[in-house]
């Protein structure tokens, strides 16, 4: 076994409720979530309880992200809060000597992002977007679709939002991959396969 990673996750709404699950399966990998970190204590009880029935060991508390990114026993956070959090809770934690997950958005504007990059360059420590639908099933089935020339255009995804093969002249009386809800961001991404 390798170091262990000590991991602080800030914000305990529904999508950090997924990727503690997903590290709970992910136990072989050398990571231990250390602090946790949620304005709404209720929310902190409600994580607690569900480490403690998959046998986690039990994290630090906070209530204050500049608390946690200052503990010496967290190595690099994640950062499933509201989007308008994202980017001041990446660059403090940055700036702290944190490796940072950050969930999808949170910058209004090009001058927020470079504040990433900022952080990233004076500090040497990385952040990375957590894409949640980079490699989806249907992410997936599409890419392949492209590949095998089914469809004459990526774009097509994002302009029609779901897949037509060549083929096909009218839209299929069967199910097809519906790209809504969830699914925005990665209509950017499709759109680059062209």
């Amino acid at each position: 076994m390798g170091k262990i990673v000590k991991l602080g996750v800030i914000g305990l709404g529904a999508r950090a409720e997924t990727l503690l699950a997903t590290l709970n399966e992910l136990r072989q990998v050398d990571i231990e979530v250390t602090a946790i970190c949620d304005v709404q204590q209720s929310r902190i009880d409600r994580i607690l309880g569900i480490m403690a029935s998959r046998n986690a060991p039990k994290p630090d508390t906070y209530t204050d992200y500049r608390a946690l990114i200052a503990s010496d026993n967290v190595d690099a956070v994640l950062v499933p809060t509201s989007w308008n959090s994202h980017l001041k809770i990446a660059e403090d934690a940055m700036n702290h000597g944190k490796y940072v997950g950050i969930e999808v958005g949170g910058a209004a504007s090009v001058d927020e992002l470079w504040h990433l990059v900022h952080a990233a360059e004076s500090t040497g420590v990385s952040c990375m977007m957590l894409e949640n639908c980079c490699y989806g099933r249907n992410e997936l089935l599409a890419l392949n679709f492209v590949r095998k020339g089914m469809i004459v255009k990526a774009s097509q995804l994002v302009k029609r939002a779901m897949i037509t093969p060549r083929f096909m002249t009218t839209p299929p009386q069967f199910p097809v991959i519906a790209l809504n809800s969830g699914a925005v961001e990665g209509l950017a991404r499709v759109e680059s396969w062209d």
